[in-house]
């Protein structure tokens, strides 16, 4: 997995990278990254997500949802689950790891309700224990990237031994959500063999959501993703398609999700997060952790 490492950025830069979690974990986790600020604070605008587990490994982060409160985490945190976008922003030198929890990654790691803790945040140690603790003091001893991953490796691989299976219900329902053939909650449970009552009981503790949030969730990201590819002077109207009855709905779903409108977002520096989505596509196919969909051929412990 590339990625410049923190030990070898300048420190007056602000700068990011990824790593790639060991290949029997890549059906539930994204992604390894950490993000520094410069000198100079930062501030970045973070798409709707899965979930993620965040350690402030040094400085003051703060995250504040574009609908809602702010988000008040301790030092090290999960966040659960997100249908908006929320910014995030960082004092000078201020360093923050985490990883991205895929549904699956949810199932076998977390586990209870996904929609307990949609749109919001809570302490790492409320849910594995000391063991929160004992990570954030591993990493921050750590030298930098490489050795990052080999602690969370270590500690997802060992957690995994312990969990019990998904329902193959769940794995069948995320791949069909990463297909990009369904539309419809009506499709959506014919596909799956159940009733759409049934659908709309699962979805919440499975993804945070219900069914129809999840696709809307869906649509508007791979269309923001193909929207921020654009060429220079060719019109967002020319990608919405099949996906969007007209503009003005895109710009309707568009501030329900981002908190504002299309030319607002595309007008934001977004120094970091332009280069992130960048890298992160050309590493894995998608600009954004939604839009993640593991390899059938990547092994699990499933």
């Amino acid at each position: 997995m590339l990625g410049v490492g923190i030990e070898t950025v300048s420190p007056r830069l602000a700068d990011f990278g990824f790593r790639l979690p060991a290949p029997p974990l890549r059906q539930l986790v994204s992604t390894y990254y950490w993000l520094q600020s410069g000198a100079e604070p930062i501030e970045e605008l973070l798409h709707p997500e899965w979930t993620n587990v965040r350690f402030a490994l040094r400085g003051e982060w703060q995250w504040q949802q574009v609908r809602g409160p702010s988000l008040h985490p301790e030092k090290v945190s999960i966040f659960g689950p997100s249908n908006c976008a929320a910014s995030i922003m960082g004092a000078a030198d201020a360093l923050v790891l985490g990883f991205g929890l895929l549904p699956l990654g949810w199932a076998r790691l977390v586990g209870g309700p996904a929609s307990q803790l949609a749109n919001a945040v809570c302490p790492l140690n409320a849910i594995w224990g000391p063991a929160a603790e004992r990570l954030m003091t591993e990493l921050r001893a750590a030298a930098g990237p490489d050795e990052w991953a080999a602690i969370l490796d270590d500690e997802l691989l060992a957690r995994l031994h312990h969990a019990p299976p998904p329902p193959r219900l769940l794995i069948e329902a995320y791949r069909l959500l990463g297909s990009g053939e369904i539309d419809t909650v009506e499709r959506f449970a014919a596909e799956l063999g159940i009733s759409e009552r049934t659908l709309e009981r699962s979805c919440g503790p499975w993804f945070g959501f219900g069914p129809k949030t999840l696709l809307r969730r869906l649509r508007f990201l791979r269309v923001l993703d193909a929207m921020v590819q654009l060429p220079e002077g060719q019109s967002v109207g020319s990608i919405l398609g099949e996906h969007y009855a007209d503009q003005s709905h895109f710009v309707h779903e568009f501030h329900a999700f981002m908190g504002m409108t299309p030319t607002a977002y595309l007008a934001l520096p977004r120094v970091v997060m332009r280069r992130a989505m960048a890298e992160r596509a050309r590493l894995l196919g998608h600009s954004m952790q939604v839009l993640h969909v593991p390899d059938e051929g990547e092994p699990a412990l499933l």
